[in-house]
């Protein structure tokens, strides 16, 4: 099974060597994907992009981002707090919450705290969530195993942390059903 991580780096240099290496499909920031919160922005370039995901910067935000169906993940970063409410919200509307691991590279204790916090209570409500390094350079870029392991060591149960690396290959499926569908429900044969 190939991995499907997030990239959200500048340059490309070295990008296809390590990823075969790693067997994994990196999604690139402004080619594959697109981060945004804006509504008027993600009306205009859904077309033109196979996934689309925000980055909530407080937990208002990150309610409204998940009620809004058009986006296929929702990058959660470690200052967000992540509730009871917003884990049930992202399994109503199927849109999983992805834990970036690249700021833990900080190594600030209170980051990893706090994105451990977050994870643990995913795991708690039985939320619907993936792990991903969210690399901002290549050498960041790291495999499925080398994710779930870090996600065992932040105190993920073993059967969570790889489900959670295979969320991605669902959601870029169901990401490619949506881009067929004309209007909600109604497919283009």
């Amino acid at each position: 099974m190939t991995f499907i991580d997030l990239y959200v780096g500048g340059a490309f240099d070295g990008l296809e060597v390590i990823s075969t290496k790693l067997s994994i499909t990196p999604k690139v920031a402004g080619k594959d994907l697109l981060i945004t919160n804006v509504r008027n922005e993600v009306r205009k370039e859904r077309e033109k992009v196979n996934l689309l995901a925000a980055m909530p910067e407080t937990n208002n935000q990150l309610t409204q981002l998940l009620i809004e169906t058009r986006y296929d993940f929702v990058i959660i970063h470690p200052r967000v707090r992540l509730g009871k409410r917003a884990i049930r919200m992202s399994k109503r509307y199927e849109t999983p919450l992805v834990f970036p691991v690249e700021p833990l590279f900080e190594l600030r204790a209170s980051t990893i705290t706090k994105a451990r916090r977050n994870l643990l209570r995913a795991q708690q409500w039985n939320g619907f969530f993936a792990l991903s390094s969210g690399a901002r350079k290549v050498s960041d870029l790291r495999a499925g195993p080398e994710i779930a392991s870090i996600g065992i060591l932040l105190g993920l149960n073993q059967n969570f942390a790889r489900k959670a690396v295979e969320v991605p290959n669902a959601v870029v499926e169901r990401a490619e059903k949506r881009k067929r569908q004309l209007s909600w429900g109604i497919e283009a044969v």
